[in-house]
């Protein structure tokens, strides 16, 4: 699932919590990388992904610690900064249905948008591809 926040709220309420840092991800192109000799900071790394994935326009967060070490770390977050939820593409569609009203059950969740992404569930893509497929082939 993905989850959509209100930006602006969960910074502001980062920004007294101690080993916090939080930054949009840059996205960078393969071919672009290639020639370049500057290397890496491994203080860059958590907020890097390749450019395909620009469209999700992430924020990440990451806690970091010299003295501690855990596996997690609880971050206070407000209901009504969720602006809404996204469906996982591979999420089975007979469980789709009942997750939607699990959360739309949660206590101040009722008006948060919950969608599912037909990303690789569309009948219309399907067929289209289908025939594509069966269109190639008979080029052969």
């Amino acid at each position: 699932m993905c989850f959509e926040f209100d930006r602006d709220k969960l910074c502001k309420s980062l920004s007294g919590l101690d080993g916090i840092r939080w930054q949009n991800v840059e996205y960078r192109k393969l071919d672009m990388l290639r020639p370049s000799p500057k290397q890496w900071l491994v203080s860059e790394l958590p907020f890097l992904k390749r450019a395909p994935y620009e469209p999700e326009q992430e924020l990440r967060i990451i806690y970091s610690s010299a003295t501690e070490e855990v596996e997690t770390f609880d971050v206070p977050i407000e209901i009504s900064w969720i602006k809404r939820v996204i469906l996982s593409p591979w999420m089975p569609v007979a469980l789709r249905q009942s997750v939607i009203e699990t959360i739309r059950d949660i206590p101040g969740c009722r008006s948060i948008t919950v969608q599912s992404t037909s990303l690789v569930g569309s009948q219309f893509w399907r067929k289209k591809v289908l025939g594509a497929v069966l269109d190639g082939s008979r080029k052969r």
